[in-house]
C-alpha cells in the first residue's frame, strides 16, 4: 500500500509492485478529494490508464478490477515497479489516493 498526496501532472508511488511477483492489478481509493483534477488515471508510464480512467475526483471514490482496462495477470520482473497516477482536466492541486498492489509470491519448495 501506499498513500499518495498529489500534485502536477501526475504523481508516482515509487516501487510500489514488488519485483519478481505475478500481479493481479492495482486499486486505488481516494482519501482526501481530489483538486484541480476532474479525474484520474491509474497505470504505468507504459500504460497509464492500466488499472483506470477517468476515475472520480470525490472522496470515498474507488478503483477496482472492473475498471482495469487491461485485465491480464502480468509477472513483474527482476526490479520493482512504479505505480503512476494522472491528472485529468488539469494538474493535480491537492488531494491523496491510496494505491494498493495486489498480488501472490509463487516460490518453489524448499526441501
Amino acid at each position: 500500500e501506499a498513500l499518495v498526496t498529489l500534485s502536477g501532472a501526475t504523481a508516482t508511488a515509487t516501487g510500489l509492485i514488488p519485483a519478481g511477483c505475478l500481479l493481479l492489478g492495482v486499486t486505488s481509493r481516494v482519501v482526501t478529494a481530489v483538486t484541480g483534477a476532474t479525474t484520474y488515471q491509474v497505470g504505468t508510464v507504459a500504460d497509464p490508464e492500466r488499472w483506470g480512467s477517468n476515475v472520480g475526483a470525490a472522496a470515498g471514490t474507488l478503483s477496482q478490477g472492473s475498471a482495469f482496462t487491461d485485465k491480464t495477470i502480468s509477472v513483474n520482473g527482476g526490479t520493482a515497479a512504479d505505480v503512476l497516477l494522472t491528472s485529468q482536466g488539469g494538474d493535480f492541486t491537492g488531494g491523496q489516493v491510496r494505491l494498493v498492489a495486489h498480488y501472490i509470491f509463487l516460490t518453489g519448495a524448499t526441501a
